[in-house]
């Protein structure tokens, strides 16, 4: 249900909106948080918002990542950001992508516009996205934790585990797609090629870690269709098509994510992000997993042989 007609709610937070906007078009990511107490989400694409609530104790950042556009661009529409505080004393935020929606939240006085989050290209009315863009889904809570609040991800997994909790499809189409954002699905394997077949070493924690991947292969993930492993198996790695980059997880890894790209000369660069202390927030029915992450340990160095 959208906000106009129910009241939404979560805690307070510092804003950092950035409202002068850049005179060219670039992508960049759009990033969620998580707030344990409350289990409402915050999507920005502001690093220095970013920043701030990282800094907090309240906020954490999840692994649903996505890229936007930062400014007007041939067939992009804006996405609207509203707050509402009118439910002290907790307090939401709302974004859409349509144009009648925003202009009928920005007449509802509980709601604040706090100005153009970020820009996207709109879904088409039965849901889906024009060559290169892939969808973003709206969800609704129904009030299941006393207070409505809205997601959105591009995880058709994540979809499906939110309605399985009770969550509801918004947005056009039968999935319920808020908008469009931009893919990368080809570029994958060929990344991937890079490090395929061979040993990668990179310093982690004072430590050099050596890992010997096999062939490129399709993986059993719709949103990330290409994949290698390591030889034991322990090693997942995958091109991300909504970040256009590489994410390496494992269990010899945990409880660490690695999110980079390969250097011409054969190092990478990115970020590796740490588990939270509230490593996993479990939320019933399973088999639902929140999983957090600390703020971005840079990585530098690795070397693919």
């Amino acid at each position: 249900m959208p906000p106009t007609l129910a009241s939404t709610v979560c805690c307070s937070l510092v804003l950092l909106l950035v409202t002068t906007l850049p005179a060219r078009s670039a992508t960049v990511v759009a990033s969620e948080f998580f707030h344990d107490g409350m289990e409402h989400n915050f999507v920005t694409a502001v690093a220095a918002e970013e920043a701030a609530l990282e800094a907090g104790n309240e906020w954490a950042r999840t692994a649903t990542q996505y890229r936007v556009h930062d400014a007007p661009g041939p067939g992009l529409v804006p996405v609207c950001r509203f707050f509402s505080a009118s439910f002290a004393p907790l307090s939401s935020h709302f974004y859409t992508a349509d144009a009648a929606e925003c202009e009928l939240v920005r007449a509802n006085p509980r709601w604040t516009f706090e100005g153009i989050a970020f820009f996207v290209k709109s879904a088409a009315a039965d849901g889906s996205c024009a060559a290169g863009w892939a969808p973003v889904y709206r969800l609704y809570n129904d009030g299941l934790t006393g207070a409505p609040n809205h997601r959105y991800t591009p995880r058709r997994a994540e979809r499906a585990n939110f309605l399985a909790r009770g969550w509801l499809a918004e947005g056009a189409g039968a999935l319920g797609v808020a908008f469009c954002v931009p893919v990368t699905p080809d570029e994958g394997a060929w990344r991937l090629l890079q490090l395929a077949n061979g040993a990668w070493s990179f310093l982690w924690s004072n430590t050099i870690v050596t890992v010997q991947f096999g062939d490129v292969r399709p993986s059993f993930d719709p949103d990330a269709p290409f994949e290698l492993r390591d030889a034991r198996g322990s090693v997942n790695v995958r091109w991300d098509p909504y970040l256009a980059r590489i994410v390496l997880t494992g269990a010899v890894f945990d409880p660490v994510r690695f999110v980079f790209d390969l250097t011409p000369d054969g190092g990478i660069a990115g970020c590796a992000y740490e588990q939270a202390a509230a490593t996993r927030i479990v939320f019933p029915p399973p088999p639902y997993e929140q999983v957090t992450y600390e703020p971005c340990r840079e990585l530098v160095g690795g070397q693919s042989d």
